[in-house]
């Protein structure tokens, strides 16, 4: 019998390896009343895509230059081209202080809610967990301040 697509083994990168450990999919349960291991997969497919994650890319747009960057339809076309269905895009700042200089980065970001059994796929394209931009702390270190993605 085959495995389900979302089941099929891919290779992957070891930044890809932690991404999925780090929101924790390895972990998710699987069903106990099921008799055959066919209907486990089956189960267990079901539950993580319940999960839903939010994934992020930076839209490479500059400052005093406004059609640059990626724009949203093109990211999330990509993602849909790759398997992943996207439940929800947004536009939103990486939340980091940049220096308002034309030629700088604007810190723009698309932001998708996918399933979490897509995040390894979504991480091979580049998209990272929306979880490691942090909120802007200016008490704290600046190593401390955010994770670099």
């Amino acid at each position: 019998m085959s495995k389900p697509a979302s089941l099929r083994a891919v290779p992957v990168s070891a930044p890809v390896v932690a991404l999925v450990a780090l929101l924790g999919i390895a972990a998710l349960p699987v069903s106990a009343s099921a008799e055959d291991p066919g209907e486990a997969a089956e189960i267990e497919e079901a539950e993580i895509k319940e999960a839903e994650i939010k994934v992020f890319k930076p839209t490479g747009s500059i400052q005093c230059e406004p059609d640059s960057g990626t724009p949203l339809a093109d990211m999330q076309q990509a993602l849909t081209a790759a398997g992943i269905d996207v439940h929800a895009a947004e536009t939103t700042s990486d939340g980091r202080m940049y220096a308002q200089v034309c030629g700088a980065p604007s810190g723009e970001i698309h932001v998708f809610s996918i399933d979490a059994a897509d995040a390894a796929a979504a991480a091979n394209l580049g998209y990272l967990p929306f979880e490691v931009l942090t909120p802007y702390d200016p008490s704290a270190p600046p190593s401390h301040r955010r994770p670099t993605p």
